[in-house]
């Protein structure tokens, strides 16, 4: 118990959440750690979802676990996906915070304390994000993203929602969450988008239509981004047009959903297409690719849309 009582963590219900979903990740994992565990406030849970890792991976999360008290490992006998495994984290979760921290991201050290003040200040926001800092390991560059929140309560709140619309990214699935709405936003997700592919910014969307997001530049979260690929797109421009369908689709339903004006619903519903060639496709892309496959040639991949 050194470790704890070093923290001053004390054995009494939290009201926060932090997974750790894990695969094969023995290079970056007993940082990830660290950097959860030298927040600096050291009240909140940390459960490692590792999934079903071949490598030294659970022996990292043992020994993490051994030393903090605040530390739990759920361990898969056998590997049940990616999305599973994040769903999971917040299905298990009982607090009424959660957040996710990915083994190769890095928060600040006050990232719990801001993020949850800000939660705690606001009752109807469902998320709060951090500024954002990209680190490429491929580029060796880093740089840093601008947040436009929290927006002035002044703002009318259609504006609000459609400047955040503009300005999110899908990793702002990685802020702190009300736990609640998440699992209902991510459900919703899983049975009305049936891929994988930027499916992250369409949770996030739920929250953004409600006015429900928070933020601050003070605390930060560097994502490290190189080679790898968390989806795939299907091979086929049919195929790729298909999900930016199903994306649109997604989009209106929860407009559809929303409880304001007719006049506020026609506005968002005229922006879909515009946040759709931001966060999922471009039809520009789109076009490429058919002519390309009609052509006979190879298109140039993805442009960035995260």
């Amino acid at each position: 118990m050194a470790w704890a009582d070093a923290i001053g963590y004390r054995a009494v219900m939290t009201d926060l959440t932090v997974a750790v979903p894990v695969f094969n990740g023995e290079a970056d994992l007993d940082a990830a750690l660290w950097n959860i565990r030298r927040q600096t406030e050291s009240d909140f849970s940390i459960v490692v979802y590792d999934n079903a890792s071949t490598d030294a991976t659970p022996q990292i999360a043992a020994r993490h676990a051994g030393e903090d008290p605040r530390i739990r490992v759920v361990r898969r006998p056998e590997n049940i996906g990616l999305v599973p495994n994040f769903v999971a984290a917040v299905r298990d979760a009982t607090t009424e915070f959660f957040a996710w921290h990915a083994v190769d991201d890095i928060w600040s050290a006050d990232y719990v304390a801001e993020l949850r003040k800000l939660l705690r200040a606001r009752p109807d926001a469902w998320l709060a994000v951090p500024g954002q800092i990209v680190q490429s390991t491929v580029l060796n560059r880093t740089k840093r993203r601008p947040l436009p929140l929290p927006l002035s309560e002044r703002t009318p709140r259609l504006l609000r929602v459609l400047k955040a619309m503009s300005a999110s990214r899908s990793a702002w699935l990685y802020g702190m969450w009300r736990r609640d709405p998440l699992l209902t936003a991510y459900r919703r997700v899983l049975d009305g988008y049936p891929v994988v592919y930027v499916h992250d910014t369409l949770v996030v969307l739920q929250a953004l239509l409600r006015d429900a997001v928070t933020g601050s530049d003070v605390p930060t979260f560097t994502q490290r981004v190189g080679h790898q690929k968390m989806y795939d797109l299907p091979a086929t421009a049919a195929g790729r047009r298909a999900v930016w369908a199903d994306f649109v689709r997604f989009c209106h339903a929860e407009i559809g959903r929303l409880d304001c004006s007719d006049a506020a619903k026609a506005v968002l519903h005229a922006y879909v297409a515009k946040f759709a060639d931001k966060r999922c496709m471009r039809v520009a892309d789109l076009v490429r690719w058919s002519l390309a496959e009609r052509l006979g040639l190879k298109a140039r991949g993805l442009s960035e849309y995260a």
